[in-house]
């Protein structure tokens, strides 16, 4: 974005040798790293309204803005139209979180109900039996049968001393096989990966808050109308997301990473 600024040298009282008509252009980058609201965008336009009228140096010397302004002339100029501001943001527990010394069991109620995902930009999750892994596609002219179709069973929860959970626990099942989502880390230093693993019906019936099935279950969260969210319960903090591109696998993201979607619609 370029920004032209006509600068005069304030209380000017004529003649060319005490004014300053001198076209400035600023070269203006703006990377977007996080999501800025209409605030942000406000101040930007305030901070460079600014900065086409009348620069006030702040050095005792006032020398009229020219070329020959050092480094900390300029730098003493743009802090001086510099806008602040503080913003607090809420610090909480992961929405699906127990707490670590939770005891207790997940139980299954009856019934699993089938559905299919799709992403919030409604790429719909599809299976290759090959490769064994989930990518988001948009599908295109009404094509229904690459969708995965999943068996979505809910879980009682039984707990002693947990009081942060606030979801509905839930597995997932790719329909008619024996693959289950899952969340599990390869060593404690590693990220959590989203993989299918084969598993039992009865391997699933109950499971422990703190046991090694535990990988199996995730936070069921839906907000506003149809937004859904799945976290894992092993893993609190970790969701699983789907890229901005297209055919990328479905993975787990931490809640902050704007590269990916963690937003789904559930289509029974």
């Amino acid at each position: 974005m370029e920004f032209d600024a006509e600068c005069c040298l304030p209380g000017a009282k004529g003649g060319l040798e005490m004014e300053l008509h001198k076209c400035l252009t600023f070269d203006l980058e703006v990377l977007q790293q996080h999501q800025v609201g209409m605030r942000q965008v406000a101040h930007l336009v305030m901070v460079l309204h600014r900065m086409k009228h009348t620069f006030q140096k702040s050095d005792p010397t006032h020398t009229p803005l020219g070329m020959e302004c050092t480094d900390d002339q300029l730098s003493s100029i743009i802090m001086d139209n510099l806008l602040e501001e503080c913003v607090m943001e809420r610090v909480q527990e992961p929405e699906g979180a127990v707490d670590k010394q939770a005891e207790g069991t997940f139980k299954r109620l009856d019934s699993p109900q089938q559905c299919t995902l799709c992403d919030s930009y409604q790429k719909s999750l599809v299976h290759n039996p090959e490769t064994m892994v989930l990518r988001a596609v948009t599908l295109r002219g009404g094509i229904d049968h690459q969708r995965v179709r999943f068996n979505l069973s809910m879980y009682n929860i039984n707990m002693k001393n947990s009081h942060t959970i606030q979801a509905q626990p839930v597995a997932l099942r790719i329909a008619s096989s024996d693959f289950n989502l899952s969340c599990s880390k390869q060593t404690d230093s590693t990220a959590p990966i989203l993989q299918l693993e084969r598993s039992s019906d009865d391997q699933l019936r109950t499971i422990s808050a703190q046991g090694d099935t535990a990988r199996f279950l995730f936070y069921m969260t839906t907000k506003g109308i149809s937004l859904t969210t799945f976290e894992s319960a092993k893993y609190p903090g970790w969701f699983i997301s789907t890229s901005l591109e297209q055919r990328q696998p479905v993975a787990m993201c931490q809640k902050e990473d704007l590269r990916k979607l963690t937003n789904f619609y559930v289509n029974n």
